[in-house]
């Protein structure tokens, strides 16, 4: 079976790295996976989508409607795509002649509206939902105590934000064009699939969750005096690690790290802020010594980021999976994250980390102190767990049973026509 992803990105982005390990996954087993990227990375294994000159107009679209999205004046803080412009890779996907088209990012002006119902419709299509785009107007997710426009239906009635409703106008463009639409959906979580069933874009179409895996040569546990030497690192210290976070993105917890990272320093913590990634927020903070930013970290440096650390903190607010916590909890490392969204359905709270209400950093400073008295025991749990129940071999075989049932279905469909 011929297996083809699409996705903007090839290797940068949550939903991008999920995709590829899938990919790859697939591929150790015996499918014949293709990868189709319009950022393509120059990755070996994959398939360049669009032209030079498709691709200047589709930088030139992304500018156009973000711009043009200001007249909305939205007060929802998650991000926001729109698939307004045709990005003309349709005939490029479907010459690949798969028996599968397997749908992860649909970003960045790539594939509007239209295309994606035109390919839903000419070729058995298989969608990861990442986020709640799909079933929102523009937002990818819905803010916790904003009224739920996904569920009731995007009215003049419910809108509550001053400008220009154009979230009404993307959300009615989904409803008039994707109305019964031959899709297989797949939701990485019980949380993001909870809310795709109560939609009104998707309430009708079968949803099934098959969480994101891990191999363990991927992350495992190593020795941590090794991998502090290969990162320059000193054996010593006791290092808090935080994936590179824009600190005014209210989505990923950037304030409520700040805040934490202020209260320890504050209260005179012997720890270090391990940051994989830029973050240019912490800058001043590099010359204390008490922050520490490693740019530009490559796939098996990120495996040694892990082993080095203490715990692994990540504050996000909403979250349809988190890529991050898994990568901590494969390579032992007890997590430090929030109750919200998917968290608990990777974290064990007390178990292989703890789970903080999200506005309240005391709970979190006790959660911080609970981890560094029960690291041991969590440790252990951590790693046991997520090898059990987030395997790359168990990924790929639930994937590989769906696209057969997606296969099926699509020929009992066309036999009933004739």
């Amino acid at each position: 079976m011929k297996i083809c992803h699409i996705c903007y990105f090839a290797a940068r982005g949550g939903a991008a790295t999920a995709a590829m390990r899938l990919h790859r996954a697939l591929s150790k087993q015996g499918e014949d996976s293709r990868f189709m990227a319009v950022v393509h990375e120059n990755l070996p294994d994959v398939i360049p989508l669009g032209t030079p000159r498709k691709l200047f107009f589709m930088r030139q679209f992304q500018r156009f409607v973000h711009q043009s999205y200001r007249l909305a004046k939205s007060t929802n803080y998650s991000g926001h795509t729109f698939q307004l412009f045709p990005g003309g890779l349709v005939p490029e996907i479907l010459a690949q002649h798969p028996d599968i088209i397997h749908l992860h990012s649909i970003v960045g002006e790539m594939m509007s509206v239209p295309e994606i119902s035109r390919l839903c419709r000419h070729a058995r299509v298989v969608w990861t939902f990442h986020d709640g785009w799909p079933y929102h107007g523009t937002e990818q997710y819905h803010i916790p105590g904003t009224v739920p426009r996904y569920r009731d239906g995007y009215t003049r009635s419910n809108h509550t934000d001053h400008g220009i409703d154009l979230d009404r106008f993307y959300w009615n463009r989904k409803r008039r064009h994707w109305l019964d639409l031959p899709l297989h959906i797949i939701s990485p979580s019980h949380y993001l699939a909870k809310e795709i069933r109560e939609s009104v874009l998707f309430c009708d179409h079968p949803v099934t969750v098959i969480p994101h895996g891990l191999s363990c040569e991927e992350f495992a546990p190593g020795d941590r005096h090794a991998a502090c030497t290969r990162l320059n690192l000193n054996p010593n210290a006791d290092y808090i690690g935080l994936a590179a976070v824009d600190f005014s993105n209210r989505v990923k917890g950037g304030d409520l790290a700040r805040r934490l990272l202020d209260r320890l320093i504050k209260e005179n913590r012997k720890i270090i802020f391990l940051v994989a990634g830029i973050a240019p927020e912490l800058a001043a903070l590099q010359s204390t010594g008490r922050v520490r930013c490693l740019n530009m970290l490559s796939q098996q440096e990120m495996k040694y980021f892990y082993q080095v650390l203490t715990m692994f903190f990540n504050p996000t607010r909403i979250e349809s999976f988190g890529l991050t916590n898994l990568e901590a909890l494969f390579s032992g490392i007890p997590v430090l994250s929030t109750n919200q969204g998917a968290i608990p359905e990777v974290v064990r709270h007390l178990q292989t980390g703890y789970l903080a209400e999200p506005e309240n950093i005391d709970d979190f400073l006790y959660g911080f102190n609970y981890l560094l008295k029960n690291r041991p025991r969590l440790s252990e749990n951590a790693r046991l767990t997520a090898a059990e129940e987030f395997s790359a071999t168990r990924m790929a075989t639930r994937h590989i049973a769906l696209y057969q049932k997606a296969a099926i279905c699509n020929t009992e469909k066309n036999s009933s026509k004739e």
